[in-house]
């Protein structure tokens, strides 16, 4: 699994990656572009809200890919969708776990697909996750209060 763990990041990270330069960039170009004629209230927080939950959601796949490199999983997308839900209650979209996890031609299921490997893997690393959500959160947090400085 080992090459093909370190292939995922690396698609990962190329192509679906969203980290916090990203959002802050997200939230700043709302401050630069806004104006009264163009924007309503409501599509504005449209976006931010969409820009927070595509932070939080590549978090947690970076976080759920490094476990798969660590502990050398056999993952699929059903495997990935698992473990961000157990540790970080979010779903992830489907076209992109596919995308990352899915093998064409593939026939067996996952070696890691059951329900003891994974409660133990969420148990090793739910601590982390939850560490990792809290210092996500204080960072939104961060960004918000910048936004509403700059607010127009």
């Amino acid at each position: 699994m080992d090459n093909r763990n370190d292939e995922i990041l690396s698609v990962f990270n190329r192509e679906y990656s969203y980290k916090e330069k990203h959002l802050k960039l997200d939230f700043k170009e709302e401050i630069i572009k806004f104006s009264e004629n163009n924007y309503t209230y409501h599509q504005r927080a449209a976006r931010l809200s969409a820009a927070v939950k595509r932070y939080k959601t590549s978090e947690a796949l970076n976080f759920v890919i490094n476990i798969a490199i660590s502990e050398n999983l056999d993952i699929t997308p059903l495997v990935a969708k698992k473990l961000m839900f157990k540790l970080f209650a979010r779903k992830g979209s489907q076209k992109t776990l596919v995308s990352l996890f899915g093998q064409d031609g593939r026939i067996k299921k996952s070696t890691t697909n059951d329900t003891v490997t994974i409660e133990n893997i969420v148990a090793k690393y739910k601590k982390d996750a939850d560490k990792l959500i809290g210092i996500n959160t204080l960072f939104i947090e961060q960004v918000k209060t910048e936004y509403k400085k700059h607010k127009i």
